[in-house]
This record gives structure tokens, C-alpha cells and sequence, in this order.
């Protein structure tokens, strides 16, 4: 996870900016909720008082709306062009799968 600055959180933060930046579409689709379970599976195991699968699922998709906004405008100067044209285009592609507005009760 993003130990840069480490805070407490929205569950979903930096599940949706790895798992939607770092898969292709298609494998986040397919594999998404898996990965959200089994994290949440082993906080369980481990004694943490985890939110409910719904809650961390809709953290993660209200999360996206943030992931979005930081791949699509974020400067070249921070990630070559490759690297945020790819985030930003998963990033939207994520946005609509995940119907966001729906999630912020938009």
C-alpha cells in the first residue's frame, strides 16, 4: 500500500488507485471482488475489526472517484506518458464499471 504517509482511512483508497491502475480491465473485472474478499478475508483472520464485504466494496468503488481525478490530471513530470495515459484510460474504463456516481449517491 502507499506508505508515504500513512493515515487512516477509507477502506477502499488505496485498493481502488492498486487494483484499478495495476490490472488491465478486463482482469480488475474479473478479478476485483475476489481480491477485496481475500483482503478482507485475512483482516478477519488476523483480529482486525473489518468493515463488512458491502461496505468495503462500496469504499472502493467511492474511492474510484478520487483514483480517477489523480490519473487523469496528473503531470507527466510524475509518471511517463505511457504509465498516466494507461492509469487515466483504466481509471475512466473503472469509473464507468463501477458506476461511481451511483456509489457517491449521485
Amino acid at each position: 500500500m502507499d506508505w508515504q504517509c500513512t493515515f487512516p482511512g477509507a477502506p477502499g483508497h488505496d485498493h481502488a488507485e492498486m487494483l484499478i491502475t495495476s490490472l488491465t480491465t478486463e482482469e480488475r473485472r474479473t478479478h476485483e471482488q475476489e481480491l477485496l474478499r481475500a483482503y478482507r478475508d485475512v483482516l478477519v483472520a488476523e483480529g482486525v475489526d473489518a468493515p463488512s464485504y458491502d461496505a468495503l466494496f462500496l469504499s472502493y468503488r467511492q474511492n474510484q472517484m478520487h483514483n480517477m481525478v489523480q490519473a487523469v490530471f496528473n503531470p507527466y513530470d510524475m509518471q511517463s506518458q505511457e504509465v498516466t495515459d494507461l492509469s487515466a484510460a483504466r481509471s475512466i474504463a473503472a469509473a464507468e464499471n463501477l458506476d461511481v456516481l451511483d456509489a457517491l449517491g449521485l
